[in-house]
C-alpha cells in the first residue's frame, strides 16, 4: 500500500521555481514514480518502506494532479498548485485566527481559490493526535467563506497582498501554537548550548517527579485538546480585550471558584514548554516539503528572567537549526513585538528588550528581516486584533527583499544623533521620500539629563527628526524613543511604515 505524507491533498501549493520533495510508505524496497508537469521522477523506498523522490523546479501552475505510483498501485492528488509557499511559524499572535480579527468582515464574501492555508496539527507529546479530534486541522483549505475564518489572520493578509502582486497561487503553512516559547521550537541540544539557565530550570522542575503520573494528567486534561485554534476559549480571549472577571471566570468557572481543570493549561510545564518538543512534532514534520521562507512572530513567552536577555542567541540558533533542517538558508521575516502594558495581569516585564535583540538578529544574519508594527499593539491586549496590518508589513518585505520589487519595505530607523545648541538632530534610514508625523507631534520620545526630563518639541524634515529643547544642556542627555512598556509610534516613512524603537546617549 502507497502513502504520501499527511501535507499531500487535493488542493495543495507545491513551491514554484526551487526542488520539490515528495515523500511516503510504500512496501520496503518498491519502486515509486512521481509525476507533475510532464516531469517524471523515480526512487526506490529503503527496507522500512520510505520513500523520497525530488521533482526538479516547476513553473507556476493552476489546477495541477501530481501522481504517484507503484507496483500497480496509482495515487492521484489533484487541483494542485504551483506558487509560492510560506510558513506562518511562531505563538499565538500568528496563529490568532481570522474569525476573530477585526477587518475580517470587510473580507466578507471573498474567494480566491489561489490563496490557500494548511495548519499542521499542534502536536506536543506522542500520541496527542490519537486522543483529541484533529479532523479540522492538517488540512488545505481555500480562501473561501466556508474554510476563511481558519486561515491565520497575519499568514492570509501576508498571502493575500503577495498574490496580488505576483499573481500565482500563494500556500500559507500555518506552524504555530499560543503561549509558547523559542526554546520548544528549536533542537533541545541547542537549548541547552543557548539557554542554559532555563534548560537547567526545566530539568530541576521534573527531578524526582512521578512522570508516569505527569504523563497520565496531560493524556486526560481537556487543556491538551489542540484540535482546532477556533474553539470555546478562544471565543472567549481573542474577540475582544478581556477584563479580569472574564479571565478568571474563564479559569475558575465562576469569580468565586478556583476549581477548574482549565487552570492547568496556565500552570507549571505543559507539554508544548519542553524543550524541542514542538521541534520534533511539528517542525520536522513538514521540513522535507519545499518552501521559499518563513514569517515569525513569536517572542512574548520569552520575557522572563531566563530567556529575555539572550533571546537574541536563542532566535540566531532557532533560525540555523530551521535553516540546517531544510538545508536552505530559508528568509525569516521577523515580527517586532509592539508596545503592551499588561493583559489581564500578565505583565510586560522587559519587551524592550525582546525587541532589541530581535533588531539584532536582523542585523547580524543574513536574509533575515524586521517588520515593525509599532503602531498596532493593543496597551491592554496581548492579542492586538488588527493582523492586516502585520499581514502587509510582512508582505512588503518580502516583496522588496525576497522578490526583488525596487520597493521602500523597511523600516525607518535612527543611525545619527548629533547635537546642536538647543536643538537635537536625529537622522534617519529608509526614510524614503520623507518622514512624517500622524496626529500632529505627539511622539513616544523622552529626553532627559541629570535625572530629569526636558520639554521638547519636534518636526521633521526629509529624513531628520528635529528636537527642539526648551533650553540649553551641556551635559549627558539620553534620548529615548518607544522605550515605555506601552507606545504607539507615529513616526512613518513614506511608504507608511512605523519607525523603529532607539536610544542614545548623547555627550
Amino acid at each position: 500500500m502507497i502513502e504520501l505524507a499527511d501535507i499531500f491533498q487535493d488542493g495543495m501549493v507545491l513551491q514554484c521555481n526551487k526542488p520539490v520533495c515528495v515523500w511516503g510508505k510504500s512496501a520496503p524496497m518498491k519502486d515509486v514514480v512521481v509525476e507533475i508537469q510532464k516531469q517524471h521522477a523515480e526512487t526506490t523506498a529503503d527496507k522500512n518502506g520510505h520513500w523520497h523522490c525530488t521533482l526538479s523546479s516547476m513553473n507556476p501552475a493552476y489546477r495541477e494532479n501530481l501522481i504517484v505510483k507503484t507496483d500497480g498501485e496509482c495515487i492521484c492528488i489533484r487541483d494542485v498548485a504551483i506558487g509560492e509557499v510560506w510558513i506562518a511559524a511562531g505563538q499565538s499572535n500568528m496563529e490568532f485566527p481570522l474569525k476573530y480579527e477585526q477587518h475580517r468582515m470587510d473580507e466578507k464574501g471573498e474567494f480566491s481559490e489561489n490563496i490557500r492555508f494548511f495548519d499542521v496539527s499542534k502536536i506536543s507529546f506522542d500520541g496527542q493526535d490519537k486522543i483529541f479530534d484533529y479532523h479540522k486541522v492538517n488540512r488545505w483549505r481555500k480562501a473561501d467563506p466556508e474554510d476563511l475564518d481558519y486561515f491565520s489572520a497575519a499568514g492570509y493578509y501576508f498571502a493575500k497582498d503577495l498574490f496580488c502582486e505576483i499573481n500565482i497561487p500563494v500556500g500559507i503553512i500555518g506552524c504555530n501554537l499560543g503561549g509558547t516559547l523559542a526554546e520548544a521550537w528549536m533542537n533541545e541540544e541547542t537549548v541547552r548550548r543557548v539557554s542554559p539557565n532555563w534548560y537547567h530550570s526545566f530539568i530541576q522542575h521534573f527531578q524526582g517527579m512521578d512522570m508516569a503520573a505527569y504523563w497520565e494528567k496531560q493524556r486526560t486534561g481537556t487543556w491538551n485538546d489542540k484540535g482546532s485554534p477556533i474553539n470555546d476559549v478562544n471565543d472567549v480571549i481573542l474577540p475582544h480585550t478581556l477584563t479580569e472577571k472574564e479571565f478568571n471566570k474563564l479559569l475558575f468557572g465562576d469569580e468565586n471558584s478556583e476549581s477548574n481543570d482549565t487552570l492547568e493549561a496556565f500552570e507549571g510545564w505543559s507539554p508544548e514548554a519542553f524543550p524541542g518538543t514542538l521541534y520534533e512534532h511539528m517542525v520536522r514534520k513538514i521540513s522535507d516539503f519545499t518552501v521559499r521562507g518563513v514569517l515569525w512572530y513569536q517572542g512574548e513567552s520569552d520575557d522572563t528572567d531566563l530567556s529575555r536577555d539572550r533571546y537574541g542567541e536563542i532566535l540566531t540558533a532557532l533560525i540555523n537549526d530551521w535553516r540546517k533542517l531544510w538545508n536552505d538558508k530559508l528568509p525569516f521575516l521577523v515580527v517586532q513585538l509592539p508596545g503592551l502594558e499588561n493583559w489581564v495581569g500578565l505583565e510586560n516585564f522587559g519587551y524592550e528588550i525582546i525587541r532589541q535583540k530581535q533588531q539584532d538578529v536582523s542585523d547580524q544574519m543574513e536574509a533575515v528581516w524586521l517588520c515593525s508594527i509599532s503602531d498596532a499593539g493593543e496597551r491592554w491586549d496581548i492579542h492586538p486584533k488588527n493582523k492586516k496590518t502585520v499581514g502587509n508589513r510582512l508582505a512588503l518585505l518580502a516583496l522588496g527583499h525576497v522578490y526583488g520589487e525596487k520597493i521602500l519595505c523597511d523600516a525607518p530607523r535612527c543611525t545619527h544623533v548629533k547635537r546642536e545648541n538647543k536643538r537635537l538632530i536625529c537622522e534617519f534610514e529608509n526614510a524614503g521620500t520623507g518622514l512624517w508625523i500622524e496626529n500632529g507631534k505627539i511622539l513616544p520620545l523622552q529626553i532627559r539629563s541629570g535625572g530629569k526630563d526636558i520639554a521638547f518639541d519636534v518636526s521633521v524634515k526629509e529624513n531628520l527628526l528635529i528636537v527642539d529643547l526648551s533650553e540649553e544642556y551641556s551635559g549627558r542627555m539620553q534620548i529615548s524613543f518607544a522605550q515605555d512598556k506601552w507606545f504607539q509610534v507615529n513616526l512613518y516613512n513614506s511608504a507608511g511604515i512605523p519607525a523603529l524603537p532607539f536610544k542614545y546617549e548623547i555627550r
